[in-house]
Protein backbone atom coordinates (compact mmCIF):
# COMPACT_ATOMS: atom_id res chain seq x y z
CA UNK A 1 0.00 0.00 0.00
CA UNK A 2 1.17 3.55 -0.75
CA UNK A 3 2.90 5.12 2.15
CA UNK A 4 0.29 7.83 1.54
CA UNK A 5 -1.51 6.83 4.97
CA UNK A 6 1.16 5.60 6.95
CA UNK A 7 1.86 8.03 9.80
CA UNK A 8 5.09 9.68 9.88
CA UNK A 9 5.84 10.64 13.57
CA UNK A 10 2.36 10.33 13.92
CA UNK A 11 -0.70 11.58 12.34
CA UNK A 12 -0.47 15.50 12.33
CA UNK A 13 -2.80 17.74 14.45
CA UNK A 14 -5.84 19.69 12.20
CA UNK A 15 -3.70 22.29 12.74
CA UNK A 16 -1.35 21.30 11.07
CA UNK A 17 -3.62 20.60 8.08
CA UNK A 18 -5.13 24.28 7.88
CA UNK A 19 -1.86 25.58 7.46
CA UNK A 20 -0.67 23.37 4.86
CA UNK A 21 -3.81 23.47 2.84
CA UNK A 22 -4.72 27.08 3.27
CA UNK A 23 -1.14 27.75 1.92
CA UNK A 24 -1.53 25.75 -1.18
CA UNK A 25 -4.84 27.37 -2.07
CA UNK A 26 -3.80 31.41 -1.34
CA UNK A 27 -0.53 29.83 -3.63
CA UNK A 28 -3.03 28.06 -6.21
CA UNK A 29 -4.94 31.66 -6.52
CA UNK A 30 -1.64 33.68 -6.64
CA UNK A 31 0.02 31.59 -9.81
CA UNK A 32 -3.79 32.54 -11.87
CA UNK A 33 -2.77 36.12 -11.20
CA UNK A 34 -6.31 36.19 -8.73
CA UNK A 35 -6.49 37.56 -5.05
CA UNK A 36 -8.14 35.79 -2.58
CA UNK A 37 -8.60 36.87 0.82
CA UNK A 38 -8.74 34.47 3.93
CA UNK A 39 -9.98 35.10 7.39
CA UNK A 40 -9.16 32.59 9.99
CA UNK A 41 -12.39 32.93 12.49
CA UNK A 42 -12.70 31.98 16.16
CA UNK A 43 -16.74 31.47 17.28
CA UNK A 44 -15.83 32.50 20.20
CA UNK A 45 -14.07 35.45 19.71
CA UNK A 46 -15.71 38.35 18.11
CA UNK A 47 -12.31 40.27 17.30
CA UNK A 48 -11.23 37.76 14.61
CA UNK A 49 -14.37 38.11 12.36
CA UNK A 50 -13.60 40.58 9.17
CA UNK A 51 -13.99 43.99 10.51
CA UNK A 52 -14.76 46.25 7.56
CA UNK A 53 -17.53 44.26 6.32
CA UNK A 54 -18.52 47.14 3.88
CA UNK A 55 -15.65 45.87 1.57
CA UNK A 56 -17.61 42.37 1.40
CA UNK A 57 -20.20 43.58 -1.55
CA UNK A 58 -19.87 41.52 -4.47
CA UNK A 59 -18.27 38.65 -5.52
CA UNK A 60 -18.28 35.12 -2.89
CA UNK A 61 -17.64 33.79 0.29
CA UNK A 62 -17.00 30.05 1.48
CA UNK A 63 -16.24 28.86 4.31
CA UNK A 64 -13.60 25.47 4.79
CA UNK A 65 -14.02 23.94 8.38
CA UNK A 66 -11.28 20.74 9.04
CA UNK A 67 -11.48 17.94 10.08
CA UNK A 68 -8.08 15.55 11.57
CA UNK A 69 -8.68 12.32 9.72
CA UNK A 70 -8.35 8.80 11.91
CA UNK A 71 -7.49 5.54 11.12
CA UNK A 72 -9.22 2.62 12.08
CA UNK A 73 -8.08 -0.61 13.29
CA UNK A 74 -5.79 -2.70 10.65
CA UNK A 75 -3.96 -6.01 11.20
CA UNK A 76 -0.87 -5.82 12.84
CA UNK A 77 2.12 -6.15 10.71
CA UNK A 78 -0.06 -4.83 7.56
CA UNK A 79 -0.30 -0.98 6.40
CA UNK A 80 -3.75 0.75 6.19
CA UNK A 81 -5.39 1.53 3.41
CA UNK A 82 -8.40 3.67 2.51
CA UNK A 83 -11.01 1.80 3.83
CA UNK A 84 -9.72 2.58 7.12
CA UNK A 85 -9.54 6.30 6.90
CA UNK A 86 -12.24 8.08 8.66
CA UNK A 87 -12.93 11.44 10.26
CA UNK A 88 -15.09 11.52 13.54
CA UNK A 89 -17.59 14.84 13.84
CA UNK A 90 -18.57 14.70 17.06
CA UNK A 91 -16.88 17.20 18.06
CA UNK A 92 -17.62 19.74 19.38
CA UNK A 93 -20.75 18.72 19.92
CA UNK A 94 -23.40 20.43 17.67
CA UNK A 95 -20.21 22.01 15.18
CA UNK A 96 -21.85 19.27 12.59
CA UNK A 97 -25.56 20.70 12.76
CA UNK A 98 -23.85 23.90 12.10
CA UNK A 99 -21.92 23.45 9.12
CA UNK A 100 -25.13 21.95 7.69
CA UNK A 101 -27.12 24.93 8.48
CA UNK A 102 -24.89 27.02 6.31
CA UNK A 103 -24.80 26.07 2.71
CA UNK A 104 -21.25 28.04 2.22
CA UNK A 105 -19.56 26.54 4.92
CA UNK A 106 -17.35 22.85 3.68
CA UNK A 107 -15.77 20.40 5.66
CA UNK A 108 -12.40 19.93 4.27
CA UNK A 109 -11.40 16.19 4.80
CA UNK A 110 -7.82 15.81 4.17
CA UNK A 111 -7.14 11.74 3.05
CA UNK A 112 -2.98 11.71 4.20
CA UNK A 113 -1.82 10.97 7.39
CA UNK A 114 1.79 10.98 6.40
CA UNK A 115 2.99 14.15 6.60
CA UNK A 116 5.82 14.01 3.94
CA UNK A 117 2.74 14.39 1.60
CA UNK A 118 1.71 17.78 2.81
CA UNK A 119 3.38 19.57 -0.04
CA UNK A 120 0.38 18.04 -2.11
CA UNK A 121 -1.85 18.67 0.32
CA UNK A 122 -4.08 20.41 -1.61
CA UNK A 123 -4.67 17.56 -4.29
CA UNK A 124 -5.23 14.87 -1.16
CA UNK A 125 -8.12 16.53 0.74
CA UNK A 126 -12.22 16.27 -0.32
CA UNK A 127 -14.15 19.27 0.35
CA UNK A 128 -17.73 18.14 1.46
CA UNK A 129 -20.74 20.09 2.46
CA UNK A 130 -23.33 17.84 4.33
CA UNK A 131 -27.32 18.29 4.24
CA UNK A 132 -29.22 17.46 7.75
CA UNK A 133 -29.87 14.13 6.37
CA UNK A 134 -26.60 13.32 6.19
CA UNK A 135 -26.01 13.54 9.23
CA UNK A 136 -29.83 12.32 11.13
CA UNK A 137 -28.57 10.08 13.17
CA UNK A 138 -25.16 10.04 15.67
CA UNK A 139 -23.86 7.01 13.55
CA UNK A 140 -23.57 9.42 10.30
CA UNK A 141 -21.33 11.70 12.04
CA UNK A 142 -18.56 8.79 11.81
CA UNK A 143 -17.44 9.40 8.15
CA UNK A 144 -15.24 7.21 6.30
CA UNK A 145 -13.37 7.38 3.23
CA UNK A 146 -14.38 4.15 1.64
CA UNK A 147 -15.65 1.67 4.26
CA UNK A 148 -18.11 -1.30 2.28
CA UNK A 149 -18.01 -3.50 5.59
CA UNK A 150 -21.72 -4.22 6.45
CA UNK A 151 -20.26 -4.05 10.10
CA UNK A 152 -20.15 0.37 9.41
CA UNK A 153 -23.69 1.41 9.79
CA UNK A 154 -22.94 5.15 9.21
CA UNK A 155 -24.56 6.19 6.39
CA UNK A 156 -21.54 8.21 5.02
CA UNK A 157 -19.51 4.82 4.50
CA UNK A 158 -18.24 6.16 1.17
CA UNK A 159 -17.65 9.81 1.37
CA UNK A 160 -15.48 9.60 -1.72
CA UNK A 161 -18.50 8.70 -3.96
CA UNK A 162 -21.06 10.83 -2.29
CA UNK A 163 -22.42 13.82 -5.09
CA UNK A 164 -21.60 16.71 -2.82
CA UNK A 165 -18.23 15.23 -2.21
CA UNK A 166 -15.05 16.90 -4.42
CA UNK A 167 -11.73 17.33 -4.83
CA UNK A 168 -10.01 20.83 -5.25
CA UNK A 169 -10.49 21.41 -9.33
CA UNK A 170 -13.92 20.52 -9.32
CA UNK A 171 -14.95 22.47 -5.97
CA UNK A 172 -13.00 25.24 -7.17
CA UNK A 173 -14.56 25.11 -10.67
CA UNK A 174 -17.89 24.67 -9.57
CA UNK A 175 -17.60 27.92 -7.50
CA UNK A 176 -16.23 30.08 -10.30
CA UNK A 177 -19.26 29.04 -11.87
CA UNK A 178 -21.80 29.80 -9.22
CA UNK A 179 -22.87 26.28 -9.22
CA UNK A 180 -21.62 26.07 -5.82
CA UNK A 181 -22.37 27.24 -2.72
CA UNK A 182 -26.04 26.13 -2.93
CA UNK A 183 -28.53 28.76 -3.49
CA UNK A 184 -25.87 30.87 -4.35
CA UNK A 185 -27.37 34.48 -5.52
CA UNK A 186 -25.35 37.26 -7.61
CA UNK A 187 -28.12 39.75 -6.01
CA UNK A 188 -27.56 39.03 -2.56
CA UNK A 189 -24.36 40.89 -1.44
CA UNK A 190 -21.87 38.65 0.41
CA UNK A 191 -21.60 41.02 3.51
CA UNK A 192 -24.94 39.93 3.98
CA UNK A 193 -24.07 36.24 4.01
CA UNK A 194 -20.94 36.60 6.06
CA UNK A 195 -23.58 38.43 8.30
CA UNK A 196 -26.05 35.60 8.38
CA UNK A 197 -22.78 32.80 8.92
CA UNK A 198 -21.79 35.24 11.86
CA UNK A 199 -25.08 35.43 13.18
CA UNK A 200 -25.35 31.66 12.93
CA UNK A 201 -22.17 31.02 15.17
CA UNK A 202 -23.05 33.76 17.59
CA UNK A 203 -26.65 31.95 18.76
CA UNK A 204 -25.36 28.88 18.06
CA UNK A 205 -23.15 29.71 20.99
CA UNK A 206 -26.09 31.38 23.38
CA UNK A 207 -27.83 27.94 23.47
CA UNK A 208 -27.39 26.20 26.57
CA UNK A 209 -24.61 23.03 26.01
CA UNK A 210 -26.81 20.25 27.08
CA UNK A 211 -29.59 21.73 23.80
CA UNK A 212 -27.45 22.14 21.30
CA UNK A 213 -28.02 19.58 18.61
CA UNK A 214 -25.69 16.62 17.61
CA UNK A 215 -24.80 16.73 21.20
CA UNK A 216 -26.18 13.46 22.70
CA UNK A 217 -23.92 10.01 22.38
CA UNK A 218 -20.90 12.21 21.70
CA UNK A 219 -17.78 11.27 22.53
CA UNK A 220 -17.22 14.82 23.57
CA UNK A 221 -19.16 16.59 26.04
CA UNK A 222 -17.35 20.05 26.91
CA UNK A 223 -19.60 21.82 24.79
CA UNK A 224 -16.79 24.36 23.25
CA UNK A 225 -16.42 25.35 19.80
CA UNK A 226 -13.15 25.97 20.03
CA UNK A 227 -12.10 25.10 16.36
CA UNK A 228 -11.35 27.46 13.53
CA UNK A 229 -13.57 28.34 10.87
CA UNK A 230 -11.70 29.93 7.55
CA UNK A 231 -13.38 32.18 5.28
CA UNK A 232 -12.52 32.82 1.40
CA UNK A 233 -13.80 35.85 -0.23
CA UNK A 234 -13.22 35.82 -3.74
CA UNK A 235 -13.61 39.47 -5.31
CA UNK A 236 -16.20 40.64 -7.84
CA UNK A 237 -13.36 40.19 -10.46
CA UNK A 238 -14.08 36.59 -10.50
CA UNK A 239 -17.49 36.73 -11.54
CA UNK A 240 -17.82 40.29 -13.73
Amino acid sequence: MTTILKPHFGIPLEREYEGWIVHRIEKYFRHIGKSVHVWAVSPTDEATWPADEAMIVGGKLFGLQFKQPKLGTYAAGTSPDFSRLKWILTSPPGQAALVASNPEIYYCLPTFTNREWRRESLHHALFWHPTSSDLANPVDLNVWYENLSTKVKSKNNNIVRHPSCFRWGEFIERVLNCQLPDGFERATPAHTVLQRIRRSYSEFMNIPQGERPDQQNQDSQDGSLETVLYLFYLPEEYFG
